[in-house]
């Protein structure tokens, strides 16, 4: 088992390896001139409660609000002050009103789960896409990933993933390359690399990777309705990765394949796959 800056879980099916496919891609549009890609709202100042509030409602942007707001309560407000940020009156309303509507931790949790589920399946498609060219498809990933869980003992069937997939469909590039850096968020103030430096290099891989799925869904000639759409992208002021010296080795995606270990499709499954003998761990 190897690993990246990306840092590709090792209890996932995906493993890192240098050389196959793409070895490596900077920030780019991601999308054909069709698809719309969407400036992600920022709240009160808060890149990183917006960006996670987006990627838990991608299609509700009023609890993406509210997420926002609920995460900007759980940290020191008095940072963002000392900092000189300021609010007026209308702001401080419609930050109370966000807290009004209130979002239970269980609707998190839940939101979280199709996420991370939705994230799972576009790690494993860019695998195949790197490593199995041949049968990479949207239903091979979710066999895989299918077939490694209920090793597992999970029971989320492939309607639930395909649900999971549509609804987060703005934002799958989101969760994958958040799921390929083993759903870490790397900031390191002892090199001088802020919370804000990561969440750009976050953006970048995520448009990096959307770049890649795009370009094989347009070398394949065929409908794709996840690749589909409007997608969210970098905020206002955004501005691409630029690395520096001691800082993390973030902001691109890396080449993924799977081990000989895990089993995969030959070609266009159909049906829940067989338990596995030998789960993936």
């Amino acid at each position: 088992m190897t690993q990246t800056a990306n840092r590709a879980p090792p209890q996932q099916a995906a493993t890192v390896a240098q050389g196959a496919c793409t070895p490596g891609g900077a920030a780019g549009t991601g999308a054909p001139a069709s698809t719309k890609i969407i400036p992600l709202p920022v709240y009160r100042g808060d890149a990183c409660g917006s960006l996670l509030g987006a990627m838990l409602f991608p299609s509700d942007p009023a609890k993406a609000e509210t997420c926002a707001a609920q995460l900007l309560t759980k940290r020191p407000l008095q940072d963002y002050l000392r900092a000189g940020y300021k609010s007026s009156l209308t702001q401080d309303i419609t930050f109370l009103d966000a807290l009004g509507r209130e979002i239970s931790s269980n609707e998190i949790e839940t939101q979280t789960l199709h996420g991370n589920r939705a994230g799972d399946v576009v790690k494993i498609l860019w695998a195949l896409i790197c490593s199995r060219p041949d049968i990479a498809s949207w239903d091979s990933a979710i066999w895989v990933v299918e077939d490694a869980g209920a090793g597992e003992g999970h029971r989320a069937g492939r309607a639930t993933f395909r649900a999971d997939l549509s609804e987060m469909r703005a934002v799958l590039h989101l969760w994958g390359a958040l799921v390929l850096r083993d759903y870490q968020f790397l900031a390191d103030p002892n090199v001088g690399y802020d919370e804000l430096d990561d969440l750009a290099a976050l953006m970048s891989e995520a448009m990096a990777l959307r770049q890649q799925l795009c370009l094989w869904r347009d070398s394949r000639n065929k409908p794709d309705t996840l690749l589909a759409g409007d997608a969210f992208g970098p905020w206002i002021g955004w501005q691409p990765h630029e690395p520096r010296p001691g800082w993390p080795n973030t902001g691109r995606i890396y080449a993924v394949s799977l081990p000989p270990s895990v089993r995969v499709p030959t070609r266009r499954p159909s049906g829940r796959p067989p338990k596995s003998k030998n789960p993936v761990r």
